[in-house]
């Protein structure tokens, strides 16, 4: 597999990724352009400008962010978008000379594709999505993915991976405190100090009364013990109704 790198670090799982061999039907179905997209590409002036600007118009499509490094385009993607604007075979594809036609193209096809900037009300709304995830019990490792998939669906260009990173983060430390404090305010007096008391080291031991316990017996025998060290019934075992 190729990857095809989208405005995030190399190193980063935020990524979209890209067949270097795909199959006529991931063609078709992802990269094929239709009489509208071929319209705006035949805009641009001179062959290497209508390839780069019909492969990021598919990559924002597809991905939801825009490509970073042309050279990594495989080579079988970008002959079958040659082929729809009538351009000859290529076997590889470079940046744009100047940086103002990439800036162009891409506020181009942003404007035609409906996709906005991640601004501040972006942030606010995506923030607001991963605090109900994290309500809901999502936990860290599936909120990135949950947030890609709601910007795009919202047509809002991804942010870098370390911002998107860094807001995941924020959200999902802030919200398990709150259901941690949710927790706490539900539980009685006589439960917190029994948690309380297996969070203690005892004098001479090397371990919490909970680390002890998380490491003795089976499974059963710690769910019924821990059940009985906090007062509360194990399930199904006659408690309050």
């Amino acid at each position: 597999m190729n990857r095809l790198q989208v405005l995030c670090p190399k190193n980063s799982r935020i990524s979209a990724w890209a067949p270097e061999d795909p199959s006529e039907e991931e063609l078709a179905s992802n990269w094929t352009l239709s009489e509208a997209d071929r319209s705006q590409v035949l805009r641009c002036r001179g062959d290497d400008n209508r390839r780069r600007f019909a492969v990021q118009l598919c990559v924002l499509r597809q991905y939801g962010r825009f490509l970073e490094d042309y050279a990594r385009v495989p080579v079988r993607i970008l002959n079958h978008i040659s082929r729809q604007i009538h351009l000859p075979p290529a076997l590889s594809l470079t940046g744009a000379e100047r940086n103002a036609t990439e800036t162009e193209h891409r506020e181009r096809i942003r404007e035609y594709l409906g996709y906005h900037l991640f601004d501040a009300e972006a942030r606010n709304l995506i923030e607001e999505h991963l605090r109900s995830r994290v309500a809901q019990g999502a936990l860290p490792s599936v909120l990135i993915e949950s947030a890609e998939d709601a910007l795009r669906f919202w047509k809002i260009i991804l942010p870098p991976a370390s911002t998107l990173q860094r807001l995941v983060g924020s959200v999902a430390a802030t919200g398990r405190q709150e259901i941690f404090e949710r927790i706490a305010t539900d539980l009685s007096d006589s439960t917190r100090k029994s948690l309380d008391a297996l969070l203690e080291v005892a004098q001479g031991e090397r371990q919490s009364g909970l680390m002890i316990f998380k490491d003795a017996g089976s499974l059963a025998r710690r769910h019924s013990g821990l059940c009985r060290a906090v007062s509360v019934p194990p399930e199904g075992g006659g408690g309050r109704h």
